[in-house]
């Protein structure tokens, strides 16, 4: 015994292969890291959803309306529909502010009136929302 040499892929000492490797491989960690991504990219997709379902809910007309009607003009006098929204606004109509806000230009007088529900607060999300619609 001492002096024979063990057969190809036999361990010294016992006579047999040696002994399957355990623990996760390659492929296993893979399909987990990827089932991960996948949960989550999924999970990110659903509160989108539910974001802009409420955010379109919450602004009166639908968002996608009010998007649809952008009006050109910088600021009061420059365009009677904006103006209209503006003095209903400065009223207290708060979804008219958020409808100055949404369909007036980017960096806009009209818009920044808008968006601070007619000069009452600092910008903050929607007027219906911070003064309960009323």
């Amino acid at each position: 015994m001492y002096g024979q040499q063990p057969a190809y892929g036999q361990q010294p000492g016992f006579g047999g292969p040696p002994p399957p490797q355990s623990g996760p491989s390659s492929t296993k960690i893979g399909l987990i890291i990827g089932g991960v991504v996948l949960a989550v990219v999924v999970g990110i997709g659903i509160l989108a959803a539910v974001f802009v379902g409420s955010f379109t809910e919450a602004v009166p007309g639908g968002a996608g309306a009010l998007f649809d009607e952008l009006e050109s003009g910088f600021t009061y006098g420059d365009n009677p529909t904006l103006d209209a929204l503006w003095d209903e606004c400065a009223a207290g109509a708060f979804d008219s502010c958020d409808a100055l806000y949404f369909r007036s230009e980017l960096d806009s007088e009209y818009e920044a009136f808008g968006d601070s529900c007619g000069g009452r607060n600092e910008p903050a999300g929607l007027c219906t929302s911070i003064y309960d619609g009323s």
